[in-house]
This record gives C-alpha cells, structure tokens and sequence, in this order.
C-alpha cells in the first residue's frame, strides 16, 4: 500500500487459533474497551479517521481475512467450554 510490500516478504504470516483469537479480540473491542461487532468495529473506525485514511483502507483490504478470522474463533467459543479450548 505505502511502497513497503519488500518488508511484509520478511515476514510469514501466522495461521492459528492463537492468531484468529488476537484477532478477534482486537476486532471486537472498542477503543473504550466496549464489546461490539466486527461491523462496529470498522464503522468506529471509519467515523475516526475517515473514508480515504490509509488506517481505513487497510482495515477494508484486511475484511476477507477479519471475517475469517472472526467467524473461526466464534464457532469455536460457540461449541466449546473455555476448559476445552486448546490455544
């Protein structure tokens, strides 16, 4: 997005449970530390910083992945006790 697409290939991204749940977790709280949707989340975002911020841009190009990573760690709190789940 910024020219910088040279530094991402150092890096191999993480595909985890570990991974999906940071990434709810970060996609489901607001900044005042509420609960919201993964919709809530992005419209607070875009209100903040606004529609062609690179911040929002980003988070838009990202939604695919979010959703995902989202709807994996739903099921998974959904079918399993906190006792059961294996990080």
């Amino acid at each position: 997005m910024l020219g910088l697409a040279y530094l991402q290939r150092q890096y191999v991204p993480e595909h985890s449970t570990v991974a999906d749940a940071l990434t709810y977790f970060d996609m489901t709280t607001g900044p005042g530390g509420q609960v919201l949707t993964l919709q809530q989340r992005v419209d607070d975002v875009v209100l903040r910083y606004g529609r062609g911020h690179l911040v929002t841009l980003a988070l838009q190009a990202a939604m695919p992945r979010l959703l995902r990573a989202v709807h994996r760690t739903e099921v998974l709190l959904a079918t399993r006790s906190p006792l059961q789940i294996r990080l």
